[in-house]
Parts: C-alpha cells; sequence; structure tokens
C-alpha cells in the first residue's frame, strides 16, 4: 500500500502530537510553520527543532530546510522538493517555513491537518486540488473535523453523521494555568526553568534587563525561549498553580486525543479511496 503524505500546519502541541501519532503509525509527515513562533511549550514541541535545525520529540527526528543546506544534504541549486524527497525518504519530518514557499510551488501531498488559519490561508496556493482538509471546526471546505475540546473532543465529526458522541474528559478538574505576559517589547531571557516552583512575586526572568515578577504561587509549566524578542502582552511563561497536574515537559493528553482522531479520519478516509 502506497502511504499518504500528509501536511500538518503549526509547530505547536496539537500540531506536534498530530505529526508524531501519524508518523509512528507509517505515514510520511510534513509541518509546515511560522518563521519566528514564540511558544510557552517550545521545550516539549517542534518548535523548539525550528531554531536548533533538528531534533527529536517522542522519538521523532525532524528536520529544517536551512539545515539540510547546511549539510549539503540537497543538491545545487537547492529545491525544496529535493528537501522533502530527502527527509521523507531517511524517515525525518520535514519542517518548512512559510518564507520558504516560493510562488508557484506545489507541495504533493494527499492531506492536510488545518489547526492554524494563518499558515492554511498562506498554503492554499501551494496545495492540490484534490487534496482532503481535516480540520477542528465545522466550516466550509473542510472534509472532517475533529472535536478540539470539550466532551467531543478527539472524536471524529463525519459529516453523514448527526449525532455528537461525548466523553468524560472534560469532568476531570485540571489544574489552573495562568500566563504572565510581556509589559513592553523587549529581549526577554528567563532565569527560571520548566517544572520549577515559584512563588508570589518571584523573579522568573528580565525583559530589558527589568525583572519580570509573576503574580502567581505555583510551578513553571511554560516558558518562552530565551532571548526571544517579543511585543506588549505577548505570553512569557505560565504558572500551573494549585495541585500540580501531569508533568509540563511532556506532551498533554488533549493533544494526543485530537490526534488520535485525525489518525482515524485519515485511516477511515484511505481505506475508502484505496478499495
Amino acid at each position: 500500500m502506497k502511504w499518504p503524505i500528509i501536511l500538518v500546519t503549526g509547530s505547536g502541541d496539537e500540531a506536534t502530537a498530530v505529526a508524531v501519532r501519524l508518523f509512528r503509525s507509517g505515514f510520511k509527515v510534513i509541518l509546515i510553520v511560522h518563521n519566528k513562533p514564540v511558544d510557552l511549550h517550545y521545550h516539549r514541541n517542534f518548535t523548539r527543532c525550528i531554531f536548533s535545525g533538528t531534533g527529536q520529540v517522542e522519538g521523532v527526528p525532524a528536520i529544517t530546510f536551512s539545515l539540510a543546506l547546511q549539510q549539503d544534504a540537497v543538491s545545487t541549486p537547492p529545491k525544496l522538493t529535493d528537501f522533502i524527497s530527502f527527509a521523507l525518504a531517511n524517515r525525518q519530518v520535514p519542517i518548512i517555513l512559510l518564507d520558504e514557499l516560493k510562488r508557484g510551488q506545489l507541495i504533493e501531498a494527499q492531506y492536510i491537518i488545518k489547526l492554524d488559519d494563518e499558515i492554511f490561508n498562506r498554503l492554499k496556493s501551494h496545495l492540490p486540488d484534490e487534496i482532503k482538509v481535516i480540520g477542528v471546526k465545522p466550516e466550509p471546505g473542510v472534509d472532517f473535523w475533529i472535536g478540539r475540546q470539550g466532551k467531543i473532543l478527539g472524536q471524529v465529526q463525519y459529516p453523514f453523521l448527526e449525532e455528537r458522541k461525548e466523553n468524560n474528559l472534560s469532568k476531570f478538574r485540571r489544574p489552573m494555568a495562568q500566563e504572565i505576559e510581556a509589559p513592553l517589547e523587549g529581549v526577554f531571557v528567563a532565569s527560571k526553568g520548566i517544572g520549577e516552583r515559584v512563588f508570589e512575586r518571584e523573579e522568573i526572568g528580565k525583559l530589558n534587563e527589568i525583572p519580570i515578577l509573576s503574580p502567581y504561587h505555583g510551578v513553571i509549566s511554560g516558558l518562552i525561549n530565551s532571548g526571544a524578542l517579543v511585543k506588549p502582552h505577548t505570553p512569557l511563561a505560565e504558572v500551573t498553580t494549585g495541585l500540580q497536574g501531569a508533568d509540563p515537559r511532556r506532551l498533554p493528553v488533549e493533544a494526543f486525543a485530537l490526534a488520535g482522531g485525525v489518525l482515524e479520519a485519515i485511516l477511515y478516509d484511505w481505506k475508502e479511496r484505496i478499495t
């Protein structure tokens, strides 16, 4: 059986969980990402690979176009299609920045996972007409959509079904995650790390050498990459208050629940297309 190629929009927790689950299931996965993402949870998802050029998440390897060029892994003059073929042939997830897409360039794929509207809209002119779209809300142009939260988290909402199945995930009490935003534009340098406990009015880092104090008592569960240039109101850190929940260094179960729905939808549709 020929395995389909799947485009995933974004590099955050949801996109990473989808890519990981599809990759482990044998599918060929391509990530299309923002040029300079600011992500509170970059430490546990594929966003960190954008800055380092390569890396693994949950044992799944990824590589960027720029690093492949530095390693002379693609031909000269460099072609994006050659990079994609190289990465997929070596069982890696190719990461493509939006700015690396050229006008008129077509990316061959059978499915696209619409998790990021901005990326998807910029990708439209690069997609084949027959590509299937899997989203996270009912809207025109989406072939299947997956429940993103609440009682239908991870449930595939097929167009031929009216009934919405429920699950009990919304009944679990989740720890409170509070974000700390940048008061002004500047360069943020962290003084705390993921999983560290922080007290109210304790410093978590500096923004333009100005101390940023936590208004909360809890555990650092999210933190942007140190040295990032941020705009006002950009989330700098996330503090989980109250009873400590899941390990903040691991992808959340909700992201994997969504990924499971994506996998189900693709397997269902691909089976119908090849039989």
